[in-house]
């Protein structure tokens, strides 16, 4: 789909909407898998002579082989984890906790190549991360001291736009051409 003769027509705007819609697409799938699974422990937890409350230290959901499909549980740390796996055993999704005990959630292509990432960056303010099905970081969306960050990249992983706050609060858009030539633009004094 990146390398369709429509994406090569599309303004970055369009590309930063489809990007956009499909995150909230992602988002809103989890959310249905998730309200899917709490209504399927919820059936099993009402059912006559079975207890009220399913209480264990991990939920494993496994196929007919036994491979486990879905994990929710917790880490060695403490840290609560939801996982689920594609057919060939790859992580397609996580929710969890990060390295700093921040919440995460990444999403994979079916050969376990991480696409989607949302939680906190370095300083621990919000990141989201999208990248190709190759691995290559292409987008970049976060929050800061100064303000929200917004970084594309073109094929090649080289920076084609950039837009952030200034130290005065201000609006700023660079734009990056062939051989490193930018043009920034800036709101008038």
């Amino acid at each position: 789909m990146a390398d369709s003769p429509q994406n090569a027509t599309r303004t970055p705007e369009q590309r930063l909407t489809l990007l956009e819609r499909q995150v909230r697409l992602y988002r809103n799938l989890t959310a249905g898998l998730a309200i899917v699974l709490l209504g399927i422990v919820a059936l099993g937890a009402t059912t006559p002579g079975v207890s009220d409350v399913i209480r264990c230290k991990a939920l494993e959901i496994v196929d007919v082989h036994g491979n486990i499909k879905i994990f929710a549980g917790t880490e060695e740390d403490g840290d609560g984890l939801f996982t689920l796996s594609g057919q060939n055993g790859k992580e397609l999704l996580f929710l969890g906790a990060g390295r700093r005990g921040n919440g995460q959630f990444r999403m994979a292509t079916r050969e376990g190549e991480e696409y989607i990432y949302l939680g906190a960056g370095e300083r621990e303010n919000g990141l989201m991360v999208i990248s190709t099905k190759e691995g290559r970081e292409l987008v970049y969306a976060g929050a800061g001291e100064k303000g929200g960050l917004l970084m594309l990249k073109n094929k090649a992983g080289e920076d084609a736009l950039q837009a952030l706050s200034d130290t005065n609060g201000a609006g700023v858009i660079s734009l990056y051409g062939p051989g490193g030539k930018t043009r920034i633009f800036r709101p008038a004094p």
